[in-house]
């Protein structure tokens, strides 16, 4: 991990899951990893569409998240031109999850 090769107290890490998603074979094993200097995780479905609507394991990244406590910033980005009732609830639902 690059943040290990800099080995500097003020570099701290930033996971994007749709780039995690292209680059990762498990989202929970970065997550867990990256976990000690995690200070920004930033959601995004695999399409950017909503969020559970694609390939992302989100129970990987809730899982990980979870057992390491993380309470950090989180981002969502999603880039729907509309959005209707159902898509509305499951963002609202994957936002909720996180937070709580």
């Amino acid at each position: 991990m690059l943040r290990e090769m800099v080995d500097e107290r003020n570099v701290k890490v930033h996971l994007d899951v749709y780039h995690m998603n292209i680059e990762e074979e498990s989202f929970y094993e970065a997550t867990k990893k990256a976990a000690p200097h995690l200070c920004h995780y930033h959601f995004s479905e695999s399409h950017r569409g909503t969020p559970g609507k694609g390939t992302v394991d989100w129970e990987g990244v809730y899982t990980a998240l979870a057992e390491v406590g993380y309470n950090g910033t989180v981002g969502l980005e999603s880039c729907i031109p509309s959005i209707s009732g159902t898509e509305q609830s499951c963002q609202n639902n994957t936002i909720k999850r996180i937070c709580l």
